[in-house]
């Protein structure tokens, strides 16, 4: 069965949901090397949800889920600690989707409803919508905006290329200590390249986002 990885916060949305419910997930097309961006879901499917997990103390074949609000005291003795969901064993899935929708839109495309859905705390939307527009962006930029490795590169998603944007990234800790921006001489041009921790730095704005519609099983 393919499988989907999910955030905390996107455990602890999907958790409170009933079977039927739609659930919507926001994932970043990372390779944008191609004209053509192939998902690897297909609509129709079934996927095993992937969350944060771990073992019950006293019962090595009980599983339990950060989701669920399981208290640390339960988890297993000698770790109690979580469990990152890239780890989960198939056994341990509880949580399955019915693919229904699967699209591709920049970032920019998103609608309010969709970024509603993607689980952008309720408490937090009275303050980002009064801010308008740049509430959503100061919202993205805060996730997305760190250099994240990916291969031999890293790489940060922006909502734009705005220097109000490419600001975010300069509140990333230790920044000044990773980050450099080096000049270097391509035929009779100078060109300057940012490098994060000695490593390429790829800056990619208004990213294409995967929005992958689906129905509690």
């Amino acid at each position: 069965m393919n499988t989907i990885c999910l955030t905390d916060d996107e455990s602890k949305r999907l958790a409170q949901l009933k079977s039927g419910d739609e659930f919507l997930i926001i994932r970043i097309v990372k390779d944008h090397s191609s004209d053509q961006l192939n998902c690897s879901y297909v609509v129709g499917q079934e996927i095993g949800v992937r969350e944060t997990w771990s073992i019950r103390i006293g019962t090595p074949h009980v599983y339990v889920y950060k989701s669920d609000g399981i208290d640390n005291r339960w988890l297993r003795e000698g770790k109690r600690s979580w469990s990152s969901s890239r780890t989960m064993p198939p056994e341990a899935i509880k949580r399955h989707l019915i693919l229904e929708g699967i699209d591709c839109k920049q970032v920019q495309e998103l609608t309010t409803v969709e970024w509603l859905q993607v689980g952008i705390p309720t408490s937090n939307w009275e303050a980002i919508k009064g801010k308008g527009i740049q509430g959503v962006i100061d919202y993205w930029n805060s996730i997305h905006a760190k250099p994240r490795k990916q291969g031999d590169i890293y790489v940060v998603y922006l909502y734009d290329n705005t220097p109000e944007s490419r600001a975010s990234l300069t509140k990333t800790p230790n920044f000044n200590k990773y980050h450099e921006n080096i000049e270097i001489e391509v035929g009779d041009r100078l060109g300057y390249y940012d490098l994060w921790k000695g490593k390429p730095l790829i800056i990619h704005a208004n990213p294409y986002t995967w929005i992958i519609k689906g129905r509690v099983k």
